[in-house]
């Protein structure tokens, strides 16, 4: 016969597990925040050709897995045109326009360095993602394009949160992209703006841009 005390031993792991396991389940939390900035390209395209600080949008999902620790993803669009030194002129036969924009998607581990519940509540975070550039000041080489137009980065994040209420936040972030452009446009002259100043071979240039937003954090769910 099995006696109690075997029960116990084998029943009690089980129990606290379970209770263990909705302890874990309870942390989880999904927030989502739409955000405007300002994007600051610190680097240049070329040394003549560059694309311009300007007005930022996005929006970042944060899914808090583990208390403190979690994950998330942004995807960020840029209306940055380009321009290029002074005095230089583009040959004729390149498109005349400067609109251009960049956009940005990443995903990254988040942690939180205070309570979340917090008045404020400080956060770093760091990942990867692609830098996508488009416009007509990039389009439509052929080379241009089959070569591409995007590319991959890494990124890290720092900020903080002021709670305004349990489901709400106003959310500031600085966030930092590393990665390299390579463009190659046709040799022979021609096409968009950009490849009068990328030339007909490879193009490659280290990138840092810098994103300072601000936005309304919205907890969709806790469980």
């Amino acid at each position: 016969m099995v006696s109690r005390s075997s029960i116990l031993t084998l029943v009690a792991p089980l129990v606290l597990g379970s209770r263990s396991a909705e302890g874990a389940v309870t942390q989880v939390a999904v927030d989502v925040e739409p955000y405007a900035g300002v994007y600051v390209p610190t680097g240049s395209v070329t040394s003549d050709l560059r694309q311009h600080t300007s007005l930022t949008l996005g929006t970042r999902l944060s899914v808090w897995l583990f208390g403190r620790v979690g994950i998330e993803g942004t995807v960020n669009y840029a209306l940055s045109h380009v321009s290029w030194t002074e005095g230089i002129q583009p040959s004729s036969n390149y498109s005349p326009s400067t609109a251009a924009h960049l956009t940005a998607v990443t995903a990254r581990a988040i942690v939180s360095l205070t309570p979340q519940a917090a008045a404020t509540a400080l956060h770093v975070g760091g990942g990867i993602g692609s830098v996508g550039y488009g416009g007509a000041a990039y389009c439509c080489d052929t080379y241009l394009q089959t070569s591409g137009t995007t590319f991959l980065t890494g990124v890290v994040n720092a900020g903080a949160g002021f709670r305004l209420g349990p489901q709400l936040a106003l959310r500031v972030d600085a966030e930092d992209y590393l990665y390299h452009t390579r463009f190659q446009c046709r040799s022979g002259g021609g096409g968009p703006v950009a490849c009068y100043f990328l030339g007909g071979g490879p193009h490659s240039a280290g990138q840092m841009d810098v994103v300072m937003s601000l936005g309304l954090e919205f907890r969709l769910s806790r469980h």
